[in-house]
């Protein structure tokens, strides 16, 4: 009994110094996960290739491999597989008119806000290396990037399947019609990682103001835009189909935005300066961020008022200047 309690003791002691001695030399330190699962993550979604076949799908208007194929535009089929195509693969915006041509939204494909997705995602992924990991903002950066890489994994499935029976039918009526189902599952997975990735960008953000910036940072433009754009992307993202061309049109506005300022076009006057934009994007990131997800989760209507200084009931006294601010700078 004793010779195997010696057993018992000894392994333990093995293990524990094999684990101590893993923990020292080889266990990832906190302050380096966040860059390091980040740049996993980039390069994932480059290998998997989707802005690469969402191209080549864009180009596909036709079936069973054959160019002169083309899908048609008769039947309400054919029409509604051309609506959801050029939801996810229009080079140009999406307008939407009434009746004597009064445009009533804009806003761009699934391919190009994910490329503002994309671009924005990179742009911070430097500013993650830092000293020190609060372990919060660590956890749920590291899960939104999980779930992330899910979606990811599913879309690039739905594009190779979508893509493999688009080549193979002859166009048959039942066809097109299970075609335009795949249309829809291939926009509801890119919807849904598109969501996944505003999450992403909202966790980078906070883990690099609490673990970086030791919940100090100053907000500057970069960051108010693409706070702004996660914001908006998470609620467009997540309504209802209904309701999905009034948010598309409220992101498409912030997407412009953040254009112009890339090729240096002043989005400032002298009523709404860049000052005052910058300290009302901080007074509310650092204070009063339930507001923010308030402003962004309202239609645009509701924007349009809040930009005129009504409907702020439900905004903090100290916020509702920030608020007008904010929304006037970005166009409502």
């Amino acid at each position: 009994m004793k010779f195997w309690i010696k057993i018992i003791v000894a392994l333990s002691v093995v293990l524990v110094t094999g684990f101590c001695v893993w923990a020292f030399c080889f266990k990832e330190k906190d302050e380096v996960q966040a860059y390091n699962n980040l740049s996993e993550m980039v390069d994932y979604k480059e290998s998997l290739g989707i802005r690469e076949k969402m191209l080549d799908l864009r180009s596909m208007n036709y079936v069973n491999g054959n160019e002169e194929k083309v899908i048609g535009n008769d039947t309400d089929t054919e029409k509604k597989i051309h609506e959801v195509r050029a939801n996810l693969i229009s080079d140009t915006p999406i307008v939407g008119e009434r009746e004597g041509g009064v445009v009533v939204y804009t806003y761009n494909s699934y391919i190009v806000t994910d490329s503002y997705l994309d671009d924005i995602i990179e742009y911070y992924l430097p500013y993650t290396k830092g000293d020190f990991a609060n372990s919060k903002t660590l956890k749920a950066l590291k899960r939104n990037i999980k779930d992330y890489n899910s979606s990811l994994e599913t879309l690039q499935s739905r594009i190779d399947e979508l893509m493999k029976y688009q080549n193979y039918i002859e166009g048959e009526e039942i066809q097109m019609d299970m075609l335009l189902a795949r249309y829809n599952s291939l926009y509801a997975d890119y919807r849904t990682s598109l969501n996944k990735g505003a999450s992403l960008v909202l966790s980078m953000l906070d883990y690099i103001d609490v673990s970086i910036y030791s919940n100090n940072i100053i907000v500057d433009l970069n960051m108010a835009l693409s706070d702004a754009f996660a914001r908006s992307l998470l609620k467009s993202s997540s309504v209802t189909d209904t309701q999905a061309p009034d948010f598309a049109n409220d992101l498409y506005m912030v997407e412009k935005k953040i254009s112009e300022v890339q090729n240096d076009v002043d989005v400032f006057t002298s009523e709404y300066s860049e000052y005052d934009f910058l300290s009302s994007y901080n007074l509310l990131y650092n204070n009063y961020k339930d507001t923010l997800n308030y402003v962004f989760s309202s239609k645009n209507q509701e924007k349009n008022n809040m930009a005129d200084g009504g409907g702020l009931n439900s905004v903090y006294e100290k916020a509702k200047q920030a608020v007008v601010n904010i929304l006037n700078v970005l166009g409502f």
